[in-house]
């Protein structure tokens, strides 16, 4: 028989996590609630051409025929999928060449016009063409956040952050059903896209005032030494493992032929949109 948990365990971790920002600072966690953001609004953009497809498919933008409209949405939601997945093969690459802060806002930029650019959009091939360039631009979200987070906590508060802001994303899936249909229903279907878009665009605000590297922080004053210091607590450990890493280099191919790879791969099959 199981015993029961002890709530006091709780309360001092909880405590124990409230006293260690409270020393140190907290403003990487201002950086997390960014990417949390970021995140929900990726998530929010993606989801307003289901929700918007009744309305879109009256209009006639799918055809006229209810076969063809049905070929025609597949063919939109399968430009999506194909770009995303193309972009996902060079993000974090482009990212590990230009920066997590610019890197970042390139991406949010990109997808932000795609999404207002579906507004302009009024038959199938035109919304083919924004929905790609949604995907591939969209693919940016989770490489940039991945390296946000590397950036700005050790490694014993990662997993912790990476959760907060992954959780984002069912926020997202959450908030556009909620807004986007009401912003239809009052100004018209294209005006659900360029809303949406345009709150993505707000968030660059946000991110230029807020985001820089610890180093830079610190320089500027705006982040803690003590703060500095948690960030980069675990650094020697990180150093040895990049060492040992750098001296058994593993081939993308050679990783097909583990187990751990295709449970993974199979995971996000089954979970991803």
């Amino acid at each position: 028989m199981s015993q029961p948990s002890d709530p006091s365990a709780a309360t001092t971790t909880s405590s124990s996590f409230a006293s260690i920002n409270e020393a140190i600072g907290r403003h990487r966690w201002t950086i997390c609630a960014l990417v949390f953001a970021a995140t929900t609004i990726n998530y929010l953009d993606r989801n307003v051409l289901g929700l918007l497809k009744p309305v879109l498919s009256a209009a006639g933008v799918f055809g006229a025929d209810k076969a063809d409209q049905e070929l025609n949405y597949s063919t939109v939601v399968i430009c999506f999928q194909i770009a995303y997945a193309l972009g996902m093969l060079a993000a974090g690459k482009i990212i590990d060449k230009v920066g997590t802060k610019s890197g970042y806002a390139y991406s949010l930029i990109g997808w932000s016009v795609a999404a207002i650019g579906h507004a302009f959009g009024h038959h199938t091939w035109s919304f083919g063409f924004w929905r790609a360039a949604l995907g591939i631009t969209e693919s940016g979200n989770f490489p940039a956040a991945n390296k946000t987070i590397a950036e700005w906590f050790p490694k014993k508060e990662r997993a912790f952050a990476t959760g907060l802001y992954n959780s984002g994303a069912n926020v997202g899936a959450i908030v556009a059903p909620l807004c986007v249909p009401q912003i239809a229903k009052a100004m018209g279907w294209e005006w659900a896209f360029i809303l949406t878009g345009v709150v993505g665009l707000t968030w660059l605000a946000f991110w230029y005032a807020l985001y820089g590297t610890p180093a830079e922080k610190l320089q500027s004053g705006k982040l803690s030494q003590s703060e500095y210091d948690y960030i980069h607590s675990d650094l020697d450990e990180q150093e040895a493992e990049k060492t040992e890493i750098g001296k058994s280099k593993v081939s993308w191919f050679s990783l097909l032929t583990f187990r751990q790879t295709w449970a993974f791969v199979v995971g996000k099959f089954m979970t991803d949109p």
